[in-house]
Formats: structure tokens, C-alpha cells, sequence
């Protein structure tokens, strides 16, 4: 079967039911403390990565790709959107041409909201006042020098009841609430929203706004959106005590769990900043229950883990590349008595083996060892056939 660089309901099928997958895999995943314990949180994004990438370049281009023929179902779905509604200007406008322009609405709507939203919030950001606590920048030098980089980060007030959260991405800034926080406290949501900026989550966060503009019609991007929240914070957690003393990390632990005993009400522009106590699904107890089972796991157990992570991504991976989806309709009873269709309803697309591959309407009938006489057209290719033929 020729290679599909276009966007079809088969396709869109396909790229759903393979980041569902994903998606529920990568959530039973996170909702296992044991699994957690053990897997590198830089492997859990693969999860992320690899069913994105699908979702965003949705083609087939790999050329040992199997073709799942589905008989049922999936042959009607492409009918009823290969079905012609109207013609403009000699070009004919079927039911998918529709479905694409409201995908398109969709995405132009979820893009100006998301823009509006973040406008409004950062306005808010600028009104805060900015902090005037000497300890919290004199915190802030020395994390600087001990990572080897001056950050500079804005620090500004942000109201008590709410969580530290970092933003921005060229001009960072971190909303500490105003209230009592200790010496060590302060600087475990400091250590904690730097992890957060020095690994890169800030422009993650926006990429994430942007996947979620583009694919808002893709139900697996709202499961994958709780995740990859849960994720990056485990991740921030991570790197927020590596490579400190016993001393820093029991502080930052212990941190978590005292600042957590006052319920943070969610800040806004949520979706913009990456959050010290924010409970995505994973509430700061837990995060601390993870980071303490890690001492006990011992390194084989960590390497059989990962590498047991790693095989069902690439498993997936390929899986998700490989076997596409087919809509398949039964072969015309003309074609089966005389193996001559004149119809303009059926082509034939020509294979390198010198069998012919069948469409009807613009859906797989079959594969013909031999043209047999008809007079149906002949193509090079499927890209060749849906373009002249007018299927989207």
C-alpha cells in the first residue's frame, strides 16, 4: 500500500485510538507509586513525545507499513465524509472538507482564548508587588552559585492563600506567597521552582499550550493534559534535591509536607506556570512517598524497570506507525461475475509488485492480481488517485 500524506478519517481515527493507548498507559503508570519509584521521569515523556509527534505530523510514511483492513464501521465513516454536499468553482465540497473547516474554527477559537487568557494574566503579573524580603534574594545568589548560573528571575507577592509558581520563559518570574514561611521553607520552594526553569519546563509548558490549541479535537490530548501535569512535577521534585547534601533534601521533604497542611486555592493562569503544591493528581504527600521509596529500590530493579518502559514505548511506537487502519468494503458483485467495473466509482492504484489495489468511492475494496480488462483509471500512486479523483 502506498504511503497516505494526507489527512484522512482513517488517519484521524488511527492518530486517536494510538494516543488513547498512550495516554491511558501513561496514566496507569503514573497512578502506581511503585512504578514511580523506579522510572525516570526523562523515560515518562517518551509518552508524551511519541504519540504528539503522531498527532501533530499525522501521515504514514514508513514503507513496510500493514494495513489493518476493517470491514465495518470505519467504510461508512469515509462514505458519509467522502459524500459531496455542493460544488464551487469545479470544486466539489464534501462532508470532510466541512469537518475540516470546523477543526480549523475550533483551533482559530481555542488559540485567541488561550491568548486572551494569558494577556489578562499577565497583566495581573505585573501589578503584583514585588518582593522585598532581603532572605529570598540573598536565597536566591546562592542557589545561583551553587548550580554555577545567576538567575535572573523576578520575584514578586502573589496572595497567601495561593501556591509558588514560576512562569515566563524569556523574562521568568516566581509568585511566592505572602506569608510565614521558615529560612529552609523558603528555600525549598525556591529549589523547587528553579528545577522547573533550569530543566527546561517553562517552554515544555508553552509547547503544551501550543499541542493543545492545534489538536483540541483530539479526545487522548485531556487525558494526556492531567499526566503531563503530574509528571512535571514529579520531575521538578527530582531534580530540585539532586545532587544535595541529606540535610537539603530531608528540608525540601519536610517542606512539602509542612506547606501542605494549608489548602492552596488554584492561582490564575494555571495553564502558563509550573506550581510548588498545585495538587494535579498528585498531592505533595504522595511526591514526598515517592521521593523516600526511592532509597529502598535497588539499581536492578531501577534498570529492569526502565528498560521495561522503554520496550513498550518503542513497541507502541512502531505499532503506531506500522499497522494503519483500512476501511475495507466488500468487492462489487459485478467485479466478482464479469471482473469488469466500468463505474467512474472505482480506480485501481498500481503496486510495485504488479497487483492493484481496488478503491470504491475512495475506500479499499481490495488487492487484484490483475486489472482484468476494465477500463477503470490506474494510478501511480494513492496521492496521484485522491487528487484527481477529489477525495480528501
Amino acid at each position: 500500500m502506498q504511503s497516505n500524506l494526507q489527512l484522512t478519517t482513517a488517519s484521524v481515527i488511527s492518530i486517536i485510538l494510538y494516543s488513547l493507548c498512550f495516554a491511558l498507559l501513561l496514566k496507569l503508570i503514573l497512578n502506581s507509586d511503585k512504578i514511580l519509584s523506579r522510572v525516570k521521569s526523562e523515560l515518562l515523556l517518551l509518552f508524551l513525545l511519541a504519540p504528539i509527534i503522531k498527532i501533530i505530523v499525522p501521515i504514514e510514511i514508513i514503507p513496510w507499513t500493514k494495513n489493518i483492513d476493517v470491514p465495518y464501521l470505519l467504510p461508512d465513516l469515509v462514505k458519509y465524509a467522502n459524500l459531496q454536499l455542493a460544488t464551487i468553482r469545479e470544486h466539489d465540497i464534501t462532508v470532510w472538507d466541512v469537518i475540516m473547516l470546523a477543526l480549523g474554527l475550533g483551533m482559530l477559537f481555542v488559540l485567541v482564548k488561550t491568548m486572551v487568557s494569558y494577556i489578562v494574566f499577565r497583566r495581573y503579573v505585573d501589578m503584583l508587588p514585588v518582593v522585598d524580603n532581603p532572605l529570598a534574594y540573598q536565597i536566591l545568589d546562592r542557589l545561583g552559585e551553587e548550580k554555577g548560573k545567576k538567575f535572573l528571575v523576578e520575584l514578586k507577592w502573589t496572595s497567601e492563600n495561593a501556591s509558588a509558581s514560576i512562569g515566563g520563559v524569556f523574562k521568568p518570574y516566581i509568585l511566592l506567597p505572602k506569608g510565614e514561611m521558615s529560612a529552609e521553607e523558603l528555600e525549598s520552594v525556591l529549589r523547587h521552582e528553579l528545577a522547573h526553569y533550569l530543566y527546561g519546563d517553562l517552554l515544555i509548558r508553552i509547547s503544551w499550550c501550543f499541542i493543545k490549541i492545534v489538536c483540541w479535537w483530539n479526545p487522548a490530548v485531556y487525558v494526556l493534559d492531567k499526566q503531563f501535569e503530574k509528571l512535571l512535577e514529579i520531575r521538578a521534585d527530582e531534580n530540585a534535591i539532586k545532587n544535595t547534601n541529606e540535610e537539603k533534601s530531608k528540608n525540601y521533604l519536610k517542606a512539602l509536607v509542612n506547606l501542605s497542611r494549608e489548602k492552596k486555592v488554584s492561582e490564575k493562569g494555571s495553564q502558563f506556570c509550573a506550581f510548588f503544591q498545585e495538587d494535579y493528581g498528585i498531592a505533595p504527600q504522595r511526591r514526598v512517598k515517592i521521593m523516600l521509596a526511592r532509597y529502598d529500590v535497588s539499581k536492578m530493579g531501577v534498570v529492569i524497570s526502565n528498560l521495561i518502559i522503554l520496550s513498550t514505548v518503542l513497541m507502541l511506537t512502531i505499532a503506531m506507525n506500522v499497522f494503519i487502519f483500512e476501511p475495507k468494503s466488500v468487492i462489487p458483485e459485478e467485479y466478482e461475475r464479469t471482473k469488469m467495473v466500468t463505474s467512474s466509482e472505482y480506480f485501481l492504484v498500481k503496486n510495485a509488485d504488479g497487483t492493484f489495489d481496488m478503491y470504491m468511492n475512495g475506500v479499499f475494496c481490495a488487492t487484484v492480481k490483475t486489472d482484468m480488462g476494465s477500463d477503470m483509471t490506474i494510478y501511480e500512486s494513492l496521492e496521484e488517485a485522491l487528487e484527481y479523483e477529489g477525495y480528501k
